[in-house]
Parts: structure tokens; sequence; C-alpha cells
């Protein structure tokens, strides 16, 4: 299988000692891939690089062998990027927990600011959002900090909204807001124009 992709001079030269270290080599890479149900994926996904499915940033049909490496349950109606994040935050939440571990977990989630507010004296914290709104896979986040934290430490979102004042200062009125048919929440998140405002 391997031999294939050597250069020219390397098969041409008979049995040479990369030729026998490959013969060696081939049968363990097919029964790591029949062990990881991944033989005949790599038959059926030719533009996907194999490679490519060994890095959590760049994998597609991989996704579910990371998810099953690290406990995770494969829910394929979810994105790739989100299923990605969940993977990325599992990672990161290996070893004792800190302050930048759960800022870490939680920008992983966020793809933004966060802060981390901490309470010692009375064993909570607070994660705060610098975009405005609910931030996406908050459900995810909260899953993924209950799997890392310590059983005692609490913990609360602080969710920044639009104010008033802020969309008066925008110029945005009652009359052209419901013109462009813009319900109370997406503009208290910040969607006025389709776009989550930052």
């Amino acid at each position: 299988m391997m031999k294939q992709l050597l250069p020219d001079y390397y098969q041409r030269n008979g049995e040479t000692e990369t030729e026998k270290m490959q013969d060696t080599i081939d049968p363990a890479i097919a029964a790591a891939q029949e062990a990881w149900g991944v033989g005949k994926e790599l038959e059926e996904q030719p533009g996907d690089s194999f490679v490519q499915q060994l890095l959590v940033n760049t994998t597609t049909w991989g996704l579910k062998l990371w998810e099953k490496l690290y406990g995770l349950d494969t829910d394929p109606s979810k994105s790739e990027k989100d299923r990605r994040a969940r993977i990325l935050s599992k990672m990161r939440g290996k070893g004792t927990t800190t302050r930048d571990m759960i800022q870490n977990l939680a920008e992983s989630f966020v793809n933004g600011n966060i802060m981390i507010q901490e309470y010692p004296e009375s064993n909570r914290f607070t994660i705060q959002f610098g975009d405005i709104g609910v931030p996406p896979l908050l459900d995810d986040l909260s899953a993924a900090i209950d799997e890392i934290k310590p059983a005692h430490l609490q913990y609360t979102y602080d969710i920044r909204y639009l104010t008033h004042r802020e969309i008066a200062q925008a110029k945005w009125t009652h009359l052209a807001l419901n013109s462009k048919k813009c319900t109370h929440i997406q503009i208290r998140g910040g969607e006025i124009n389709g776009n989550r405002n930052q």
C-alpha cells in the first residue's frame, strides 16, 4: 500500500532496507485502520487526506474518531465547526482546572473575547462575554465547564445586550426596527442587520 508512494529509486533497487521496513509497517497500519474502522472510509473519501484526519482543525470524516477518542457522543446534526469546538474543549480540559483553562475552553466555543471574574470567598466565578447577545453553543459550553471544573465551584454567565441608549445612538427608531421585522430578542442580541453586532 504505502510502497507505491515511495520515489521510483526506492522501488527499483530490489529488496532494500526501506522495503523491509515498509513490509513490516503496512500490516500495522492496516490493523490500525481496521480497528478504527477507517479503511473503508479512506477508499470512499479520496479527497480528504488521511493526514487531515489526524488534526482536529482539519478533520472531516475523522470527527467521529476524535469524538470516540475523547468519550463524546457523536451528533451528526451539529456542524463540523461545532463538533470540532467540543473536541478541542475536551482536549484543553485535561489536568488541573485553572482560570486560564476555563477561559481557553470558553473561547474555543465562543470564538470571541472572554473574561473570567473569580470570587474565591464564595466558591464561584463569572464568565463575561465580550460580544453582544447569547453566544451560540451555550449549552455545550456549560456541559464542558461542568465536566472540568471542581464540583464545589458554581458559575454564572454575564451576557451583554444592547440597551435602549445604544439603539437610540445608532439612530434606530421603533418604526424602522418594526419595518425590518426585528423581534426584541434579536434587537437585544445585537442582530439588527442580520449580523451579530460587537
